[in-house]
């Protein structure tokens, strides 16, 4: 059974991909420093975007991740001060996370996307990042609640996303099924 279309709300990855740099030019300016993540140095920046009120939507995943080991937790807050992490800090033992973590994929005309969905029931919260032709690219964090849409807060500047296809099988991700309709542009 397909679920009904979602319309867009608030809080809460993904096909968008980092642009590479060329090579460094002895007259090119300094690279402008990093934004701030909610991720720690020692983790791996899976999706981070920003949001309204300096708030920020962030996927961590640990440096050993992979289909066996490692954990991948959703994060939303202010750096230095995290608001929700799921799933949370303490929950045992880390390889319980899998089974709450859903990786998606939709295709557009002229383009696509991925999401990551965290269960934590009764919410799932989905961080997601699209294109398309004709209306560009999409990011945010959507939140279901019993599995319709709560909020949706959209990503004020490009999202950083790692979510592909190769992410999800490095991962060990179970697919979500159905295919979940992303909120619109």
């Amino acid at each position: 059974m397909r679920r009904p279309r979602l319309a867009p709300a608030w809080a809460g990855l993904a096909l968008m991909g980092l642009a590479a740099a060329g090579p460094a030019r002895a007259d090119a300016a300094p690279a402008a420093p990093a934004a701030p993540s909610l991720c720690s140095a020692a983790e791996t920046t899976v999706f981070d975007c920003p949001l309204a009120g300096g708030r920020r939507a962030a996927v961590c995943a640990s440096a050993d991740l992979s289909a066996s080991a490692g954990t991948l937790q959703y994060r939303f807050g202010r750096p230095g001060k995290v608001e929700l992490q799921w799933p949370p800090a303490s929950a045992a033992p880390a390889a319980d996370w899998r089974a709450g973590v859903k990786a998606g994929q939709v295709m557009y005309a002229g383009g696509g996307g991925a999401y990551l969905r965290f269960a934590a029931p009764p919410f799932d919260y989905v961080v997601y990042s699209a294109s398309g032709r004709g209306w560009g690219r999409k990011a945010g964090v959507m939140v279901l609640k019993d599995g319709q849409q709560a909020a949706v807060r959209r990503c004020t500047a490009p999202a950083r996303s790692r979510m592909n296809l190769a992410f999800k099988q490095q991962a060990g991700l179970a697919t979500d099924e159905p295919e979940l309709e992303l909120p619109g542009p």
